[in-house]
């Protein structure tokens, strides 16, 4: 068997209309079979060091102990129904990453948390389907964040479903859909003010008086704005109708989600721009919106260009991917601190966690499509590096902004956009200002990353080991239950043995990703085909039980140029950095009476805004080599990782003093550190 084409044709194949026709009737959807099948959650678990992080941060991180220091995020926001935006948000992404932590790592008091929380919910859902928290008089309003918040809740409930299988989680998310696609239509536009809303404009365009001004919350410290906005974030309820039609095949839940998006493109009440159609059918826009909004929304064009796959939705998607190319900073993630407003992508540039968890899943969400491998790689470029590097080891504090190069992490800095020069960059459970999305949010990031480790080929007949990393996964295939066990130290390690055990002998193909920075790649399969395709190595035998497949990188040092000319070191996935020697300062005693979650301003030794090094280019990978890091903690990898880069930096770009020797750590690995450097002359 080949594996998937690795051109996404799926974006390519369409019957081109005219701009103009964006929101005319159209033809029924004419749907595509994905590159791959998400395999239900709980058929793929982590092993090794990624199962020990989420074990840790279950039990002693902001995961596992979320509420005690922000004890207003609980279930009776649903119980109340009492209208919190923040609260039904916030609970609703930790609960779905919490949930799949408990089930992962079989912890009984995490589980029973966690079960408690979806048990308030589904207890207070309301005879006629009614699943979310807002009174009576607030439903299905425009500015209300109902559907956002009901996004969150379905995608929770969902998540129990599938690893649970009880299906009242499934009849609850079921109900409350039919009750918002009843009552959101072409008479009650979601987002779009209607008659009789306070806001309503008329056919003027203008609100009465122009005096009604509202702070933009897309950048709370911006500048004051004269007419509000419907927030965007309620087109994220296509993530429910995605998963609602993978289980049920109802075509109506896609139908809902191209009205949402069509709603959503022809509204100017709803910001941000950046996914509308008209924005991405138009080549020179860029994104300015909220960082969290846009790499959230980019999966919305890439669900629909395969679940309907009319024009433009197969080449807007394609459209919003390239252009999220040109705001990748060195760590993999999309600048966005809080807002993208077009900046480039400089190793110092901000980037929000929020933002980082939701691009994490919009790029896997592309990877499974698609099948184009770069999509694998960018994610975990990102979760290894973004991710890792916005947090402390032990889990109990990240950074809700952060960059690549970090050379300060204070809760208040001086910056050229107001709303990033406090309280959003230091080390915290939980940021004061702006509140704790991405503390939430960043419960999800790993346990995602798991759950799209693992997929069926489109066609059914193979499994594909897509993001790389120590796991297992158990499915079926033609009927026989298979399990293989990916035993490795990924990233930290270039070998990975996958272990396949079968009921009995069966034929089907084993996809392994071979990532784009992988050097020369050897593969031990014995009594196996091995094909190679762009991006895989596609292996296929009758397998009896028992095999073990090997596979050997040998990633190489190397240097990639950042737009202002400095060079970042990467050896396989992982970014290195200069660690920048610092002090730690305690902001207050605790937070919610926890004496073990405080939170750092974290300084240098240095102040210097650069270390003054120069790297020669004139060398292989600058001239760094890997070396065994002599602390290296097995269990804990990010505290100590495995590899180091040793090599030589100079203080004069003409190398007229001896070069110094250096160490570089991955990102991961550090709390303030230095990310590029220029070249030597």
């Amino acid at each position: 068997m080949r594996g998937p084409l690795t051109l996404p044709a799926i974006l390519l194949a369409c019957v081109c209309a005219p701009a103009s026709s964006i929101l005319a009737e159209r033809p029924e959807p004419r749907p595509v079979r994905p590159a791959y099948e998400p395999l239900p959650l709980g058929a793929v678990k982590p092993g090794g060091w990624i199962l020990e992080q989420i074990a840790n941060d279950a039990t002693h991180g902001i995961a596992g102990n979320f509420q005690k220091y922000r004890p207003q995020y609980t279930s009776a926001t649903w119980v109340k129904k009492d209208g919190s935006a923040g609260a039904a948000e916030l609970v609703g992404n930790w609960l779905e990453g919490y949930l799949r932590m408990a089930y992962f790592t079989g912890n009984p008091s995490a589980k029973e948390k966690a079960v408690g929380f979806v048990r308030d919910i589904l207890g207070a859902q309301e005879p006629n389907g009614y699943i979310g928290n807002m009174p009576a008089d607030m439903r299905y309003k425009r500015r209300s964040r109902e559907m956002f918040n009901e996004a969150r809740t379905g995608v929770a409930l969902l998540t129990y479903y599938e690893l649970s299988g009880d299906r009242r989680a499934l009849d609850a998310v079921i109900a409350g859909a039919e009750l918002l696609m009843k009552h959101y239509n072409r008479e009650n536009r979601p987002f779009a003010f209607m008659p009789g809303d306070p806001e309503f404009t008329g056919a003027s365009g203008k609100m009465p008086g122009d005096a009604d001004e509202l702070v933009d919350e897309l950048e709370p410290a911006g500048p004051k704005q004269k007419r509000p906005m419907i927030n965007g974030h309620g087109l994220m309820y296509v993530d429910v109708c995605e998963w609602l039609y993978r289980i049920t095949s109802d075509a109506r839940y896609v139908s809902f989600a191209a009205f949402l998006y069509d709603d959503y493109s022809n509204s100017d009440d709803v910001a941000p721009d950046d996914i509308k159609l008209r924005t991405l059918l138009d080549p020179d826009a860029p994104f300015t919106g909220h960082g969290a909004h846009v790499a959230e929304q980019l999966r919305v064009p890439m669900f629909l260009a395969v679940a309907d796959n009319r024009d433009p939705y197969p080449r807007v998607a394609r459209n919003a991917f390239d252009r999220l190319k040109r705001y990748i900073v060195p760590s993999g993630a999309l600048v966005s601190g809080e807002g993208v407003h077009d900046l480039p992508p400089l190793p110092f540039q901000g980037y929000e966690y929020c933002a980082t968890t939701e691009l994490a899943a919009s790029l896997a969400s592309a990877m499974q499509k698609t099948g184009a491998m770069q999509f694998a790689d960018m994610v975990e470029r990102l979760v290894f590096n973004a991710g890792q590097g916005a947090r402390t080891p032990d889990g109990r504090m990240i950074g809700y902004v952060s960059s690549s190069t970090l050379p300060r992490a204070l809760e208040k800095m001086n910056l050229p956009r107001p709303h990033n020069s406090s309280g959003r960059w230091q080390y915290s459970p939980a940021h004061q200002v702006g509140g704790s999305c991405c503390s939430a949010n960043a419960v999800k990031l790993m346990p995602a990353y798991v759950s799209s480790m693992w997929m069926k080929t489109g066609d059914g007949k193979g499994l594909a080991a897509l993001l790389l990393g120590p796991s297992r996964v158990r499915t079926e295939i033609a009927g026989v239950p298979v399990s293989i066990e990916e035993k490795t130290d990924y990233p930290f390690a270039d070998t990975i043995d996958f272990q396949v055990q079968v009921a009995k002998p069966v034929r089907f193909s084993l996809l392994i990703r071979v990532p784009s920075w992988a050097g020369r790649t050897s593969i031990k399969a014995e009594g196996a085909t091995v094909e190679k395709t762009k991006g895989l190595r596609v292996i296929e035998k009758v397998w009896r039980g028992g095999e073990v497949v090997t596979v050997r990188f040998e990633h190489p040092v190397v240097t990639e140029k950042c737009v202002n000319g400095e060079f970042a070191i990467y050896r396989g996935p992982l970014l290195y950095s200069l660690l920048w020697p610092s002090t730690k300062t305690i902001l207050e005693k605790s937070r919610g009476g926890v004496p073990s979650f405080i939170e750092w301003d974290v300084v240098p030794v240095n102040p210097a805004e650069s270390p003054g090094y120069f790297i020669d280019l004139a060398q292989p990978g600058g001239g760094f080599r890997p070396v065994l890091n002599p602390k290296f903690n097995l269990h804990f990898p990010w505290s100590e990782p495995r590899i180091l880069l040793a090599g030589a930096m100079y203080t004069r770009p003409d190398k007229s003093t001896p070069g110094e020797a250096v160490l570089l750590r991955p990102i991961g690995s550090t709390l303030l550190r230095f990310a590029a450097f220029p070249p030597t002359q």
